[in-house]
């Protein structure tokens, strides 16, 4: 069996500095490309079975959707996962992220969806302010206008499964006629349905705008995606911090967002 490292020097050399710096890193995972008689696959070292069967159990339970490439096999760490060779895209990625969202969300929001009560995301929520305030970032008047904000528009239950939750423009990929999520190590699950595409949001990926523009019309999700994008801005934001990457913050997203 070939096998080739999927990531560049550079990628790898960077994770090493920041390790070095002692900043936390959140990539644990090894890929490289496997020639297996002949045909190439991506398989995905995992540092545990536990996050590989997660990642596995995602992509059987969302082949159906078309949103990430298809899975070959799983054995302890490793995922194995079909290559999926990149064409020229047919349409612009903000219009194909938003599909992509949209596909892998509305089978997740009918008919039975997973719910899980409000207070939950709320606390979750009131967590990352505190630390943002701790460090210095927001001060208490915007911590309180904010989780004010969240009790008084969260819905009772918020719908929670599988997300696409590292939405950066290097992870999607256009190939056979369609847009796929292709580091399959950001599939997680039971997450707050949304926090996938409030990042795709922040990134500047879809343009800021109601889910209905993005042509997700699910009432669930309209309820509760602004209740997740302030989940995602204070996660990522203290995220950021623990990694070193101060520079990806721009905190006036969490007053704009209310």
């Amino acid at each position: 069996m070939k096998i080739r490292n999927a990531n560049p020097w550079w990628t790898r050399w960077q994770r090493l500095w920041r390790r070095w710096r002692g900043h936390q890193d959140n990539k644990t995972h090894q890929v490289h490309w496997v020639w297996v008689d002949g045909k190439r696959q991506k398989r995905v070292r995992f540092a545990t079975p536990q996050r590989a069967r997660e990642v596995a159990d995602g992509l059987q339970a969302m082949a159906t959707t078309g949103c990430f490439p298809a899975l070959h096999s799983h054995s302890g760490c490793d995922v194995f996962v079909a290559y999926v060779p990149q064409t020229r895209p047919q349409d612009a990625l903000a219009s194909g992220v938003a599909a992509f969202y949209q596909a892998l969300y509305h089978p997740q929001m009918t008919p039975a969806p997973q719910l899980k009560p409000a207070a939950v995301a709320l606390a979750e929520l009131n967590q990352g302010l505190s630390a943002l305030e701790q460090a210095g970032w927001i001060d208490a008047e915007c911590r309180d206008q904010i989780d004010a904000f969240a009790h008084r528009h969260a819905p009772p239950m918020l719908v929670t499964g599988y997300d696409y939750v590292d939405a950066v423009a290097k992870n999607f990929l256009f190939g056979q006629d369609r847009w796929f999520g292709i580091d399959i190590e950001a599939i997680e699950p039971a997450q707050w349905l949304g926090l996938g595409l409030a990042k795709a949001e922040y990134r500047g990926l879809v343009p800021p705008a109601d889910p209905d523009h993005w042509g997700i019309s699910d009432p669930l999700f309209k309820k509760q995606y602004p209740i997740v994008r302030l989940i995602f801005l204070v996660g990522y934001f203290n995220a950021k911090l623990a990694q070193g990457k101060p520079r990806r913050i721009r905190i006036e997203a969490l007053t704009d967002a209310i």
